[in-house]
């Protein structure tokens, strides 16, 4: 499993990520909540890749992505130091360590960014989080 930086090349197997980790119910918006396009997701990708102590990571194997991973840094210079979080990983490969490599990724990549809080939101019913 890699971990890397999305493209818009991306677009379309996040958007069914994401679709597959709102259906669980455990993400802050509803299932079919969020009418999400391909050429939204690739705005995103090109804005969240854009700014700065921001990225947005995949997880893929054998040219599958499994799962996501958006930082959004913040701009004020008192609170440069901390980002939010969110995490989307699709069913199929839940239990299976890419949450865990997508995090893992990310805290050596905060600390090479100066990013010393990250910030998760998690729906209380979901005990995996």
């Amino acid at each position: 499993m890699i971990i890397r930086l999305a493209t818009p090349l991306d677009a379309n197997a996040i958007l069914t990520v994401m679709n597959d980790a709102e259906n669980s119910g455990f993400m802050l918006a509803n299932p079919g909540e969020r009418k999400l396009t391909p050429e939204a997701i690739k705005k995103i990708i090109g804005n969240v890749n854009s700014s700065a102590k921001s990225g947005f990571f995949v997880a893929e194997k054998d040219g599958l992505l499994l799962g996501y991973l958006i930082v959004r840094g913040e701009n004020m210079e008192r609170t440069t130091h901390r980002a939010s979080i969110v995490i989307g990983v699709h069913s199929n490969s839940r239990g299976k360590g890419v949450g865990s490599a997508l995090f893992n990724h990310i805290f050596n990549w905060a600390k090479q960014n100066e990013l010393h809080r990250l910030e998760l939101t998690a729906i209380e019913s979901n005990e995996q989080a």
